[in-house]
């Protein structure tokens, strides 16, 4: 399924640098919409036009910032050098596994080396375990469809996901957002889940595509 890209969340919205489009075109950039709690009268006097950013640009966040925004935002630029570069991620180790096409989500591409052994192992929020791809325009997987290798030039990176083997539906709170100035619209502990199928219990970060159910939630409506 084609999809569209929108860059980060809601909550990263007045620090975030604009996005830039990868790899000639395949991220496709548009404003950013309101997400996780934000009202859309929170933004009404903020909105930009985007335009790309250079390659030495950095992810900077302003020196006020909530430890939520900074936290994703160390996530962002942590997986922005694999944004349309799934080739440097199979060297980087996550070809353990990847999973068949899961509508709401994607191809979870798995570096078995970065599961927790359980919900108090200590995590760095720069090395997610999971890195979840959606398809470009004229990719069109159905679900349950096994990712082509061939197509790898075809994806483009939708979110992240930290996974333990510990305690089954344990959430790991890892991010800061019971502090935030603004809530997300789900919480971190209403993220994590149990997959039965991979043995693990996962939390989705919606980073850098934007989800309008929240960048904690396990599913994004605007992924087909």
């Amino acid at each position: 399924m084609t999809t569209e890209i929108k860059p980060t969340d809601g909550i990263l919205r007045r620090t975030v640098l604009k996005a830039s489009a990868v790899a000639a075109g395949a991220l496709v950039v548009s404003t950013p919409a309101t997400a996780d709690g934000c009202d859309e009268d929170d933004y009404e006097d903020e909105e930009e036009e985007d335009e790309p950013v250079g390659e030495n640009d950095v992810d900077e966040p302003e020196p006020d910032v909530d430890e939520l925004t900074r936290q994703l935002l160390e996530v962002r630029a942590a997986t922005r050098p694999y944004w349309a570069d799934v080739a440097r991620v199979r060297e980087d180790g996550y070809d353990g596994d990847v999973s068949p096409y899961d509508p709401g989500m994607g191809f979870h591409f798995v570096n078995p080396g970065l599961i927790a052994d359980d919900e108090n192992t200590v995590v760095e929020l720069s090395e997610p375990a999971i890195m979840v791809y959606v398809p470009t325009e004229g990719y069109d997987p159905s679900p349950g469809d096994e990712h082509d290798p061939d197509r790898d030039d075809d994806l483009v990176l939708a979110a992240v996901e930290f996974a333990h083997t510990g305690t089954e539906g344990a959430g790991m709170n890892l991010f800061a957002d019971e502090e935030a100035e603004r809530s997300p619209r789900t919480p971190e502990a209403g993220g994590w889940e149990f997959v039965e199928a991979a043995g693990v219990t996962a939390l989705h970060v919606w980073v850098p595509h934007w989800n309008p159910a929240g960048v904690f939630h396990p599913t994004n409506p605007a992924v087909d």
